[in-house]
């Protein structure tokens, strides 16, 4: 995993490090259990907003009550009676959009709960290490001034 000339995929260091951490007392890591899935599928988010794939994968649905009226990200209770496939819209566990566009404050709230999750799991398999005093909540801050001219 640490090895820089033959990087893991992002996907696979993190399906890994809880199995390689170990839990005390020796528990078995079970990936299908909460908070994994979720996390799995924020990996797949980013990786299908990074890398988004030839144009004719990428599908987005939108809606307006009038054709002159504003267009908006079609919700997965609209789409019922039409022909869209199914998971198209959002990931089935976290019911983030697969459409970037679509993206609204509660989707980041939900990002952040599934992160946050993740961090408290790895942290118990590490005994309370990761959380110790806020660290991770603690981020180095430095200003930075524009510069003239």
């Amino acid at each position: 995993m640490a090895d820089s000339e033959r990087p893991l995929p992002l996907v696979d260091v993190w399906r890994l490090l809880p199995v390689i951490l170990g839990a005390p007392g020796g528990s078995l890591h079970d990936a299908e259990t909460p908070p994994w899935p979720q996390f799995a599928e924020l990996l797949a988010l980013r990786t299908s907003w990074a890398y988004p794939g030839p144009a004719p994968t990428r599908r987005a649905y939108y809606r307006s009550p009038r054709r002159d009226a504003a267009y908006e990200p079609l919700e997965p209770h609209q789409a019922a009676g039409l022909a869209i496939p199914a998971g198209s819209l959002t990931y089935p566990r976290t019911g983030l959009p697969r459409d970037p566009y679509a993206l609204r404050p509660r989707h980041l709230d939900t990002a952040r709960a599934v992160l946050d999750a993740a961090i408290e799991a790895l942290d118990r398999r590490l005994g309370g290490a990761l959380t110790l005093e806020q660290r991770h909540r603690k981020e180095p801050v430095r200003v930075v001034h524009p510069t003239e001219g």
